[in-house]
């Protein structure tokens, strides 16, 4: 994978770890090269500190996102959102149409998907459910600094659902922590004790004092979905570049991990931690890696490297060789969750119209069918066929695009939209969950051989050369149409 970076334009990197129950730094490294000043460029400024230095996070920003809603009770693991190219507004006086990075369009998709598969589309679906406000609070309650305070969040609209307002590395590897820690915050400390000259103390760090910021069973919610990407049975893409095998027998390591992109790639990372071991004088580990240019230029190159190629590597390399021979722990499910089955594709209480079911971790209580059920059943079906419109609980002005997907999508995957995206499956499917609703499939034709959803291609995140920008806020649902509408 060293080789594979090579000729690639990338001339920077910085990596944090650190103990998320005690804070303490572990390493720390600010910019390639500290000492070889002889290298330096304007994509190499070796004794820069990128490792506390704004950089757009990409993907790697939406557990937080998807953390405020489990926390408001907008979203669950088993919500649907719609993976569907929309207009959702203009930037810079152009249509703002967002795509996923392989330009596909997988219509409905729980929200574990979501995240594992790295959807941009979903994600802003997210914020515009729970609100830039929500997000910029909790991120700030987790550590995160942004440049102008919570104000850079909230202003920057439904752009903000996928990485677009920069954080600091550090910082954002401590907010994963802070999800590792069941929800409690420990600042990153650098230094435990100053001895003076007469050698005595001078300085004393005092102990560590968790602080609640998230809650128990949002941080065991996240958790469990980023370990599917290191899970092979769950996310057989990214599990292939990133599971640790690495127990005292070989065996399989419990990780969590999210990669993130930002535009043109001018920024990639990946940050993750394991589940920390039962002897609390044991390192609970977080580490988050950066690459890219100090002078913020992108890649100047057609063969730009992933989040997986790159950040993804050295984080797997550093962990697995940290942790090596460590015993293997999992976390432990906190008190008030539940697991319920639900329908595969709708994430409500399987109905008739259910053709495929899997197991949550639901809130009790909030679980389908119970009385404080956020997903409620029989959402994305419509007299036993698929009907994403009626999922689609953003502003109205939104469905036409989803009404111009469902048109496509019946004439099958590989169908191209005016956005340039593609009809397509999520990895192992086959259907949307059933036969889209309608009558005859759009006339445009079909590109056999592109089904973005199955190719197995490694890239997440953005397109490149994509022009994310400042978006609009989100505006006010109005009222929904019959049908429409969701519970919580």
């Amino acid at each position: 994978w060293i080789n594979n970076m090579r000729g690639k334009d990338i001339h920077n990197g910085a990596m944090v770890a650190l103990d998320y129950r005690s804070g303490d730094v572990l390493a720390y490294v600010g910019s390639a090269g500290y000492y070889r000043e002889d290298l330096a460029s304007p994509k190499l400024a070796p004794q820069h500190d990128a490792a506390d230095s704004p950089r757009q996070p990409g993907s790697a920003f939406k557990p937080i996102v998807y953390s405020a809603a489990f926390e408001a009770g907008m979203l669950t693991p088993g919500s649907v959102l719609l993976d569907i190219t929309t207009k959702f507004g203009t930037s810079k006086g152009k249509d703002w149409a967002p795509q996923d990075a392989d330009l596909g369009e997988r219509g409905p998709v729980l929200v574990r998907d979501a995240i594992q598969q790295s959807l941009n589309l979903p994600a802003i679906r997210a914020i515009q459910r729970v609100g830039n406000e929500a997000v910029a609070d909790l991120a700030t309650n987790m550590g995160i600094r942004f440049m102008n305070g919570k104000d850079s969040m909230i202003q920057s609209g439904l752009a903000g659902g996928i990485g677009t307002v920069e954080t600091r590395p550090i910082d954002l590897t401590s907010a994963f922590g802070t999800i590792a820690n069941a929800g409690q915050r420990v600042p990153p400390r650098m230094i435990l004790k100053i001895i003076g000259p007469d050698g005595k103390d001078a300085y004393a760090a005092p102990a560590p004092a968790p602080e609640p910021v998230l809650s128990p069973q949002t941080a065991f919610q996240i958790g469990d979905i980023l370990a599917g990407n290191t899970d092979l049975r769950q996310n057989s893409i990214w599990a292939r570049r990133l599971e640790i095998k690495n127990g005292p027998d070989g065996e399989h390591r419990w990780a969590a991990v999210k990669t993130g992109t930002a535009n043109e790639i001018r920024d990639f990372g990946t940050y993750g931690f394991l589940a920390a071991p039962e002897d609390p004088n044991s390192v609970a580990l977080v580490a988050g890696v950066w690459l890219g240019n100090s002078d913020h230029s992108a890649p100047n190159t057609s063969k730009a490297p992933t989040s997986l190629d790159g950040p993804g590597q050295i984080w797997r390399a550093f962990v697995r060789d940290y942790s090596a021979g460590w015993p293997v722990a999992e976390p432990a499910v906190p008190d008030g969750l539940v697991q319920a089955k639900i329908d595969r594709f709708s994430g409500g209480k399987p109905t008739s119209s259910t053709n495929k079911t899997r197991l949550e971790w639901f809130r009790d209580g909030t679980q389908p069918g119970a009385p404080g059920e956020i997903d409620p059943s029989g959402l994305l079906y419509n007299d036993g066929c698929v009907d994403p419109a009626r999922a689609e609980l953003g502003p109205e002005s939104w469905i036409p695009d989803v009404e111009a997907w469902m048109s496509r999508a019946r004439g099958g995957t590989g169908v191209k939209g005016p956005y340039g995206s593609k009809t397509a499956y999520l990895p192992g499917e086959g259907s949307w969950g059933g036969k889209i609703c309608g009558g005859e499939p759009d006339p445009e034709p079909t590109d056999a051989s592109g089904d973005p959803g199955n190719n197995g291609n490694g890239n997440d995140e953005q397109l490149p050369g994509l022009e994310v920008g400042p978006a609009p806020a989100p505006t006010p649902a109005p009222a929904t149409r019959p049908g429409r509408g969701r519970k919580g």
